[in-house]
């Protein structure tokens, strides 16, 4: 028996009788038969009445061992059952009967009228579920005994081979969100997040091998990232697992809305998706979406993923002029600005780091290795980048102050004034608004 908040009592046993009392619009009014059914009684608090009372078998014997009940009302039951047709859900953990004898475990929802989900738990010999409880975030761990010598295990559990042939116990615990995962190609699934119940990741199998079920759960605490980068706010963590079987590789989206990024990140994309492999975080972006705040990946395995951005040196000064021209709707620009090095910057090494340049909604990165310097003088580069036609150059002043210039053919950079200039050069960068003077002519 559990008790809730509000004192009501949640029963659950074994029933013999055709005439149990229900409650009309309970899961199950009638008996499944086959000599006995769990059943599952909500009371009121005083006992006077049954706010629902249903029947909870298939047609063999099935035994309700232990009941636990959430903050939210929700009824979790375990117990042991000979159905072969016991109700389960279509995203069940394990869907199917294991032989013999089989533990079970089962959610109802507040009303006691519907499954939130229900499960087979056990293998091949005769497994049964005694006890459950329940924790905050939803998740039902369950004990019980097993005559299994293949009763389901996860990689690293304590104890994952059978002890001997009197019967070892079990403890399990099954994630309050998991999402059915099929056989099949190009497998798509959104697993609930077990923390907040959202759906922030979407995980495409190329090719499923064997049914599982994929969960998700988040959080502000995990590995740290890796040198030069640093976490969004709230630094947060999505730890995946699936139980499925699938051949590498698979794709993953994650939805970032709800964590922020500096201003220069989000602007510029400068976040990536990083994947704790081994000891370290490995970058395995394939595409940012900046607009949707969607970015994706591609990996063969499952461990926590997490989307970090450059730790930027802010510069300690920064200033910008800009002249924008409209000639026949072919806008160009032209910036120039100076810059000083903020404190603990090692210098600019724009040979060997990439350059990234805003200028009001163009936004352009010049990879590394596309600047030339003659000697001692500028750092300079020519090229198509951001989809505009750029000249950039960059000259340093002494005293850790640099000059730039800058001039765009073919860029679109917007209406707002003033306009916002903004120049990285690996982890060093700045963000200033610029006055503008313009010259348009419509001819």
């Amino acid at each position: 028996m559990a008790v809730d908040a509000s004192g009501s009592a949640y029963v659950t046993g074994l029933t013999q009788s055709f005439n149990f009392p229900t409650t009309p619009g309970a899961f199950r009014t009638t008996s499944g038969g086959g000599g006995g059914d769990a059943f599952v009684t909500k009371l009121n608090a005083d006992g006077s009445a049954l706010v629902y009372s249903t029947y909870l078998g298939g047609n063999s014997i099935d035994f309700g061992n232990g009941i636990a009940v959430d903050t939210a009302g929700n009824a979790y039951v375990t117990g042991d059952t000979l159905s072969r047709n016991f109700p389960t859900t279509p995203d069940a953990t394990q869907p199917d009967f294991g032989g013999d004898r089989d533990a079970f475990v089962t959610k109802f929802d507040p009303s006691g009228s519907a499954l939130v989900y229900s499960t087979y738990l056990g293998g091949s010999g005769s497994d049964e579920g005694f006890g459950i409880a329940v924790d905050t975030a939803g998740s039902a761990y369950v004990t019980g005994r097993t005559f299994s010598t293949n009763f389901p295990t996860t990689p690293g559990a304590f104890q994952t081979i059978f002890g001997g042939a009197t019967g070892d116990a079990f403890v399990a615990k099954l994630s309050s969100a998991t999402t059915n995962t099929p056989v099949g190609s190009n497998v798509v699934v959104q697993p609930v997040d077990a923390t907040s119940g959202a759906t922030p990741v979407t995980v495409t199998f190329g090719e499923v091998t064997g049914a599982g079920n994929t969960t998700l759960t988040t959080s502000n605490a995990g590995p740290p990232p890796p040198a030069g980068f640093r976490p969004g706010s709230p630094p947060t963590y999505f730890d995946i697992t699936t139980t499925a079987a699938f051949s590498p590789s698979v794709s993953l989206c994650i939805n970032y809305t709800g964590i922020t990024f500096s201003a220069f990140s989000s602007t510029a994309g400068l976040m990536r998706l990083m994947h704790f492999v081994g000891t370290d975080f490995v970058d395995v972006t394939t595409a940012l979406d900046i607009t949707a705040a969607v970015i994706c990946g591609l990996v063969n395995s499952f461990s926590p993923f997490a989307i970090f951005e450059p730790a930027i040196l802010q510069f300690a000064a920064f200033q910008a002029k800009v002249e924008i021209e409209d000639e026949r709707h072919k806008r160009e620009f032209k910036v120039k600005g100076t810059f000083r090095l903020g404190a603990g910057s090692d210098g600019i090494h724009p040979l060997t780091e990439d350059v990234i340049l805003q200028v009001g909604t163009f936004a352009a990165t010049i990879p590394k290795g596309s600047f030339r310097r003659h000697g001692h003088g500028p750092f300079k580069f020519g090229g198509v980048a951001g989809g505009a036609r750029l000249e950039v150059k960059i000259q340093a002043r002494g005293g850790k102050r640099f000059e730039f210039k800058a001039e765009g053919k073919g860029a679109q950079v917007g209406t707002a004034k003033p306009v916002t200039v903004r120049l990285a050069i690996g982890d060093d960068a700045g963000s200033t608004l610029a006055k503008v003077n313009a010259d348009d002519d419509d001819d």
